[in-house]
């Protein structure tokens, strides 16, 4: 028994930290940038960017998993498939593990993608996982600012 809990453990940290660092890369110099048709990398100094707002509208994921599933996900292989397909799909902006309520819980922050994909998405943590899912709209502080009319 200790063994497995051990295994189980070292998969679910592993998702972590992949995670971790693919939110952390989309923030770095150099990291998830628009290139320029020239094809350099566009400049994310923010002093030398116009004050043009940003359309993109963002939404947040989250979902709860009961612990027992998520052990037997995580021990037949299927919590990676799991992660995969919603990277693949959502192409998250920053992705977060954490527990709630006693449950392994995420969100994930991404661009809104077309409603089938949702559904998806939806139906996969649903089937696989037993999760509990919410989405919701979201934005950054900047967006609020604009949206509340201010600089």
């Amino acid at each position: 028994m200790l063994r497995k809990l051990s295994s189980t453990h070292a998969r679910w940290w592993r998702s972590l930290v992949i995670a971790v660092l693919i939110s952390a890369w989309s923030v770095l110099p150099g990291g998830n940038q628009a290139t320029a048709q020239d094809g350099s990398a566009g400049n994310t100094n923010s002093a030398d960017q116009t004050a043009s707002p940003d359309p993109t509208v963002l939404a947040m994921l989250s979902f709860t998993f009961p612990v027992e599933r998520g052990n037997e996900a995580i021990e037949s292989g299927e919590w990676d498939m799991v992660l995969d397909q919603v990277f693949e799909i959502l192409n998250p902006q920053a992705a977060y593990f954490h527990l709630r309520d006693g449950q392994r819980a995420a969100f994930f922050i991404y661009e809104v993608v077309e409603a089938e994909e949702l559904v998806q998405v939806n139906e996969l943590l649903f089937r696989t996982l037993d999760a509990s899912v919410e989405q919701e709209i979201v934005m950054d502080a900047m967006q609020l600012r604009e949206g509340l009319g201010g600089n």
